[in-house]
């Protein structure tokens, strides 16, 4: 290679497991539904949580580079039991760790329609206000869901052929030299009825301008008929409205007509939702720190009028008088919240003053 060092979509050398998606689900298909669901599991973990390593695999699965490869290409020529009961012990470690996400009413609702869009190949359309965990939410799902959830900020800017090389970059596609035609049919032909993709800011896919171009959410649906892939959009409310009733309606008929009954987050952080932040921070949170985190959330606390509904400010400000209160060796508790509150809205006040 005249000294150079390969490296692939993942910017890793030639440590990267590089086996497009189409290539594995075809190697698999002769496999029993049991082995194939665990090894697309196992595909979407190397991605996801190794960057595309090889050899982190390897050590994970304690098997050499050779048998992954050939088990996932369908190659292997023997029986992939032992194989699989690897596979099958990885997951299980990989599902019994714990991370900081925290569980609350809303991202419950929120995975049960990730789970429809998943189990009826359906399309979904989740909405609410800014800083309300709808990203948070479709970012766990997709960690818990390795391999057949896919994860998308829609891009800003490029129309169709921007959000093919987004999907392409997920399936493993080199789109080096392929036309946009050529990139959707190797995008289609990279997903099935076992995948769902959740596409986070969905308003950047409608027309911007007065040509109408609705074609990346005509191939989205085109992507549910023929491929059966379940749809989430995640947007704020515009998306929806413009959908329904914008300039753009008439064309988006089709695609509407699709879509399962709509989840809205509602504007205003409930009392079960902070309760839930709250005991994240202190499994004994009392009445007076879940009721100051409920108004802190929804803005009728000092200057949060701007940030109703912003559960994010919650989490950022409990974070905070978790660490006060740890420095005082207390639990957490109300007094502790408002103290970081206070100095959140100094830092805010100084800033606007400058």
């Amino acid at each position: 290679m005249n000294g150079e060092t390969t490296t692939g979509l993942m910017g890793r050398p030639a440590d990267r497991l590089d086996l497009s998606q189409a290539a594995v689900l075809h190697g698999i298909k002769g496999y029993d539904k049991r082995d194939q669901d665990d090894l697309i599991w196992l595909v979407g973990y190397i991605h996801d949580q190794l960057g595309g390593s090889r050899r982190e695999a390897q050590e994970a699965l304690k098997v050499d580079g050779s048998t992954m490869s050939r088990v996932l290409l369908g190659t292997y020529g023997a029986s992939i039991e032992k194989f699989m009961e690897r596979v099958r012990h990885l997951r299980k470690k990989v599902s019994s760790m714990r991370n900081e996400f925290v569980e609350t009413t809303v991202t419950r609702k929120l995975f049960q329609a990730f789970e429809l869009a998943k189990n009826m190949n359906a399309i979904v359309h989740i909405s609410g206000p800014s800083g309300s965990s709808k990203t948070a939410s479709a970012r766990e799902w997709q960690r818990r869901n390795h391999g057949r959830a896919v994860y998308v900020d829609c891009p800003v800017i490029g129309g169709i052929r921007a959000l093919l090389q987004e999907l392409a970059r997920n399936a493993r596609i080199n789109v080096k030299n392929l036309n946009t035609a050529e990139l959707i049919e190797k995008v289609t032909a990279s997903f099935d009825s076992r995948h769902t993709i959740l596409l986070d800011e969905a308003t950047r896919l409608l027309p911007h301008s007065r040509n109408v171009d609705t074609k990346p959410l005509e191939f989205l649906r085109r992507m549910h008929d023929v491929a059966g892939v379940g749809i989430a959009f995640i947007s704020t409310d515009i998306f929806r409205k413009e959908v329904t009733s914008g300039a753009w309606s008439q064309y988006l008929e089709q695609l509407l007509g699709r879509i399962e009954e709509p989840l809205r987050v509602p504007e205003k952080v409930g009392a079960n939702e902070a309760a839930d932040v709250c005991r994240a921070f202190n499994p004994d949170a009392d009445l007076d720190i879940i009721s100051l985190a409920r108004r802190i959330a929804n803005g009728e606390e000092l200057n949060e009028a701007e940030d109703r509904g912003r559960i994010l400010l919650l989490f950022t400000l409990m974070r905070h008088a978790k660490q006060i209160a740890d420095d005082k060796g207390e639990p957490v508790q109300a007094k502790h919240l408002k103290a970081a509150q206070v100095y959140r809205n100094g830092l805010v006040t100084w800033a606007e003053e400058e």
